[in-house]
């Protein structure tokens, strides 16, 4: 609690997942330059009793890549918003196999947030283009089939932060999935 004004420095973090930020005094936005201190934004000011600092992160859904070194991950892409990682349920999804879906990692940041209030109390799902490999033309008994790769066919997925997953019917449930140009 301040009874005058006082000039001193703020020291805001940027976390790692932002990459569009917007910071407002008293409703004006204030010109700053990018995080220079280890993600650390320093705001030197002299500040006022009753200023009113503002941080607003962007939180868009983007891909997430593992290391290469993470054999079982080559080629695969995750779904984050903010710090939240996603998944795919088939509770939401009616996709028999969900290893079948494929995203493509440009447009995962297409992907909208959907608020529902019904869903374990109310959780912000995700919904975006993907595709899902066809299994039509194959049989039961066939493993393999020569000069006709499998196709593949446009859907949408339903995605749900991976901390409420397995709240609900049993199912599959996927983090990683093939990338693809769709």
């Amino acid at each position: 609690d301040m009874a005058q004004a006082q000039p001193f420095t703020l020291n805001l973090r940027i976390p790692g997942w932002c990459t569009e930020w917007r910071l407002l005094l008293n409703g004006q936005r204030m010109r700053v330059e990018p995080p220079a201190m280890d993600g650390y934004l320093p705001i030197t000011n002299t500040w006022r009793p009753g200023d009113v600092l503002e941080l607003e992160l962007s939180m868009p859904a983007q891909a997430v890549w593992a290391h290469p070194a993470v054999r079982q991950m080559q080629g695969r892409v995750a779904i984050q918003r903010g710090p939240i990682v996603y998944c795919v349920e088939s509770a939401d999804n009616a996709v028999e196999n969900l290893d079948r879906i494929m995203l493509d990692p440009a447009q995962i940041p297409t992907f909208t947030v959907e608020y529902r209030p019904e869903l374990l109390g109310g959780v912000n799902v995700l919904r975006g283009p993907a595709a899902i490999i066809d299994q039509a033309g194959w049989d039961d008994a066939t493993l393999y089939r020569y000069q006709q790769p499998p196709t593949t066919q446009p859907i949408e997925v339903t995605a749900v932060p991976y901390c409420v997953w397995d709240n609900r019917e049993p199912g599959e449930m996927r983090v990683w999935f093939r990338a693809a140009s769709l």
